[in-house]
């Protein structure tokens, strides 16, 4: 089945790479790794890597691009394959755009060059993801890129025909669909945007995190099921899957 869809989405291959941005936004990693030489100065180099609990659509990617190597949870790409990786899905980078230009442009000044210590290069390239934006805030988010990012960050929480008690000793049958995304603190523009364009709310938990949350339940069935089956067509792993189908099944089965 995953397999299948990807197959499908390499057939319209900027939608596979706007996905794999999305992905990479969320739980992804760009930047460079340096390697110790002989004489004790350090080179520099491109790596990028994506990181996820649910292997699967690490090797299935792995396999579609025909780039990288699959270690236990991650997908890591080497150099050569960084760059190739980078010059199909980079312009479609959203959270992470400027922080990949800036380490490419890094690379370019550091190319044919040692240095004799990282210090000073490793904290440009912390601050440099701190403060990373998009290029220009699009008007609307690629469908296609809304799914792999939310296949990272996000969260369907499907509660249907749960019992609940309230304080006066009534009890109730309620269901409750929902979609979080979180978010670190310096990419929260992100959420802002989503907010924007799709309402729901931001928050903030506990331990800081921000987050964003669309209520897809019963009473906003219309916008529910356009926003859900748009996500359907490109989500790629199984259990983010599965929780959409549940919820476009409720809305479209269920009875007044």
């Amino acid at each position: 089945m995953l397999s299948k869809k990807i197959d499908t989405l390499r057939k319209h291959s900027e939608q596979l790479n706007k996905y794999t941005a999305g992905l990479l936004d969320s739980d992804g990693y760009i930047g460079i790794h340096f390697k110790k030489n002989s004489n004790g100065r350090y080179s520099s180099y491109l790596q990028m890597a994506i990181c996820q609990t649910d292997t699967t659509i690490l090797h299935q990617l792995c396999k579609a691009y025909r780039l990288g190597t699959v270690y236990a949870d991650r997908w890591t790409l080497n150099n050569k394959e960084s760059h190739i990786l980078l010059g199909r899905i980079g312009k479609h980078l959203r959270i992470k755009a400027t922080h990949s230009d800036n380490i490419l442009w890094l690379l370019s000044e550091l190319k044919g060059w040692s240095v004799a210590s990282k210090d000073d290069l490793t904290e440009y390239i912390r601050c440099s993801r701190l403060n990373s934006r998009w290029r220009k805030e699009p008007k609307h988010l690629a469908w296609a890129w809304m799914a792999g990012y939310f296949d990272g960050d996000g969260h369907y929480r499907v509660r249907i025909g749960r019992k609940r008690t309230y304080s006066n000793g009534s009890t109730a049958i309620t269901n409750e669909l929902k979609l979080f995304v979180g978010s670190a603190d310096y990419d929260a523009f992100i959420l802002n945007h989503l907010h924007r364009i799709h309402g729901g709310s931001i928050g903030t938990r506990k331990d800081g995190c921000r987050f964003w949350q669309l209520s897809l339940g019963r009473n906003s069935r219309t916008k529910a099921l356009r926003f859900l089956k748009q996500l359907r067509k490109y989500a790629l792993i199984p259990k983010k899957v599965a929780a959409i189908e549940q919820m476009i099944a409720f809305h479209t089965t269920r009875r007044d």
